[in-house]
């Protein structure tokens, strides 16, 4: 009976020695690896839409948007396209808009790096709108642009 005592005193000071340094190794893990990579960030920025699902939020900014293990910042115009950060539409004409999905929007990168800010750079002459967004679908695309188009907004074309 002694020599049960003293396994099961054993066994729980294990148990606790166990749990205390799974405890505190699992915290630091936690707190300077995973939290860091994947839940301090802002993914916010989108937002129900009544007639084409969802959309990206007017005039939004974060410093902290990320994708994996990458941050970026992310910003749109007061018109809710994607765009560089603090660009201010004061007209609703567009010489090209661009629609599509997460590759059209950019998900996972830097706006200066998305293809649409890299056609606009090489055609500096046209007003171009991204008007992408993450999941969009090809009944999407036609809802959205008939909605701009019902708004008042104007494109020569769309890609």
């Amino acid at each position: 009976m002694i020599n049960f005592y003293q396994n099961f005193k054993i066994f729980l000071i294990t148990l606790i020695f166990f749990l205390l340094i799974d405890l505190i190794l699992g915290n630091y893990i936690f707190k300077n690896f995973l939290r860091q990579n994947y839940f301090d960030r802002d993914t916010s920025m989108g937002t129900p839409h009544p007639v084409f699902h969802h959309t990206i939020k007017k005039n939004y900014k974060t410093f902290t948007a990320g994708w994996g293990d990458r941050k970026l910042t992310f910003c749109s115009d007061n018109f809710g396209f994607r765009n560089k950060c603090d660009v201010i539409n004061k007209s609703k004409t567009f010489d090209i808009g661009i629609i599509g999905d997460s590759q059209t929007e950019g998900l996972g990168i830097n706006f200066e790096d998305t293809f649409t800010h890299l056609i606009s750079k090489q055609i500096p002459e046209k007003n171009v709108a991204n008007l992408a967004v993450a999941s969009y679908s090809p009944a999407i695309y036609y809802s959205k642009i008939k909605f701009l188009l019902n708004d008042n907004f104007k494109f020569n074309e769309i890609i």
